[in-house]
């Protein structure tokens, strides 16, 4: 689905109870502005932008570690430096203003 969509969630207790969250906004097929290679990656992994500069990048092991590395900005290129990870898989995110854009999941090999 294209454009901003909006979601809230409503939870319901055992004993009847509900609570409705804040609405919150998730614009689709922004991930597509953005390119991360290589993939499998070696010493580096590269995230371009299309058109947009602000724009920050995490990487997570497959346990949901948040994983600092060194990542270098260059305008609307990010170079995350993988060479001390260990061998595997993780996930990548990119958000722009708090908002996650998009997640994908990359494999280090040395």
């Amino acid at each position: 689905m294209n454009g901003t969509s909006y979601y809230r969630i409503k939870q319901t207790d055992y004993d009847g109870t509900t609570t409705t969250s804040d609405a919150k906004t998730v614009k689709m097929n922004l991930g597509k502005l953005f390119s991360i290679y290589p993939n499998p990656a070696c010493s580096q992994i590269i995230v371009q932008s299309m058109d947009e500069n602000n724009f920050q990048t995490n990487l997570f092991t497959n346990l949901g570690q948040k994983v600092e590395i060194p990542i270098a900005t260059l305008d609307q290129t990010r170079l995350l430096n993988t060479m001390e990870l260990e061998t595997g898989l993780y996930f990548l995110t990119i958000q722009i203003n708090g908002q996650l854009i998009k997640t994908e999941m990359v494999r280090i090999n040395h």
